[in-house]
């Protein structure tokens, strides 16, 4: 991870016995545009975004970022702590409401854009449903979660499974075909999540000098709480139609469905919506050809919001 400096860290209890623990740095440029809150997606730890979050340093951005509930340095939430666990969705909506409330400070003269990939994109979409006021005067989407499964029979299908495994008792277990991390998940060759050897060797690194940062596969509880937050999502409309959305989407997606992922910016009015050609998943983690289309499009957006976002 070194040629990027860490960021200052912390931990929040939002409850008896769990702690988020967030990373936050103040940039050396001034005049300070606004503050950037990246927004993780699963299986994914502070380290991950270092080099993102000096991007956004040397563009004159505060940067704020956290592990989510049951990953990272977080609190886990099983005796296995490499299970992907949740109940609810409702719980990780309330755990960024409360890093918004305790981390994000707007002002006047003080931008806020939320930046948030996969996982983290949909959890932000289902947020935006909820909670009545918007702090956020832009949105970037990265490769976001709307749904992941392929059409709405698999949809019923995931949902109908998962559902009988958590009535029965299993839903602190593996799903099918899913355990610890391993060897399988240290093999560039094998991944789907980004196309540069050199990225993905520095997460397998922060691993390797951390264990505890590693997460496994999903549990039936993780899969049946998914698919009732996408059913919900499918079904609602965002509040705020006035706050810009970017979507950036991966032209070689391999995890989630990028037609959901256009329905959703017609359906909430999105101002744009692009497919990065050749790029996987983890655009913000794949080569430096598909990261600066990434960059391209994230700050051509950022020239459409609020003229105090921009860099002079």
């Amino acid at each position: 991870m070194d040629p990027f400096p860490p960021l200052s860290i912390g931990y929040l209890s939002v409850a008896p016995g769990i702690s988020l623990r967030y990373g936050q740095a103040q940039s050396p440029v001034e005049p300070t545009l606004g503050t950037i809150l990246l927004i993780q997606g699963r299986g994914e730890f502070i380290e991950k975004y270092y080099e993102t979050a000096q991007n956004f340093l040397t563009l004159g951005y505060h940067v704020v970022t956290f592990d989510w509930r049951g990953q990272g340095l977080s609190s886990r939430l099983l005796k296995n702590r490499q299970k992907g666990y949740i109940d609810s969705y409702d719980t990780y909506i309330s755990d960024l409401h409360f890093i918004i409330l305790s981390l994000i400070h707007k002002s006047e003269n003080h931008f806020v854009l939320a930046v948030a990939h996969s996982m983290g994109g949909h959890i932000l979409a289902r947020y935006l449903d909820r909670e009545p006021n918007c702090i956020f005067d832009g949105i970037i989407l990265s490769a976001p979660m709307i749904d992941i499964a392929k059409n709405r029979f698999s949809r019923y299908g995931l949902w109908s499974l998962s559902f009988l495994m958590v009535e029965l008792g299993f839903g602190q277990s593996y799903a099918v075909g899913m355990k610890n991390y391993g060897d399988a998940d240290r093999d560039f060759a094998k991944n789907r999540r980004t196309h540069d050897p050199v990225r993905f060797q520095r997460e397998v690194t922060a691993i390797i000098n951390c264990p505890d940062l590693a997460l496994g596969g999903i549990t039936w509880s993780w899969l049946y709480a998914t698919m009732v937050s996408i059913l919900k999502l499918r079904q609602s409309v965002r509040k705020h139609q006035s706050t810009k959305i970017l979507i950036i989407s991966a032209g070689d997606e391999k995890i989630v469905r990028n037609q959901a992922q256009k329905d959703y910016a017609i359906k909430n009015r999105c101002s744009h919506i692009y497919i990065i050609e050749n790029s996987y998943h983890e655009i913000m983690q794949e080569t430096n050809e598909i990261r600066s289309q990434f960059w391209a499009h994230a700050l051509n957006f950022i020239k459409t919001l609020p003229i105090s976002m921009i860099k002079k």
